[in-house]
């Protein structure tokens, strides 16, 4: 899986844009973000400029599924 794809089944469940960042621009504060970070990727929720429940992925597909548990939506 990729950012487009994850994008695609965020949509597909209404889970509104402003509730994540995925795109490594724009806001990013109060919502899950997914960074691509010295080789790794770093998915976290942020809230007044702190980042919380951090986690390192090998993969983008496996920092996408992150997320996708992080809304409780099981992926495709």
């Amino acid at each position: 899986m990729n950012k487009n794809k994850l994008k695609e089944i965020l949509a597909k469940n209404k889970i509104p844009e402003w509730y994540y960042n995925v795109d490594e621009s724009g806001e990013t504060d109060d919502r899950i973000c997914m960074v691509q970070e010295n080789n790794k990727w770093k998915v976290y929720y942020t809230e007044r400029g702190k980042q919380y429940d951090v986690i390192f992925l090998n993969s983008e597909s496996e920092a996408c599924e992150e997320i996708l548990k992080r809304f409780d939506i099981s992926g495709i």
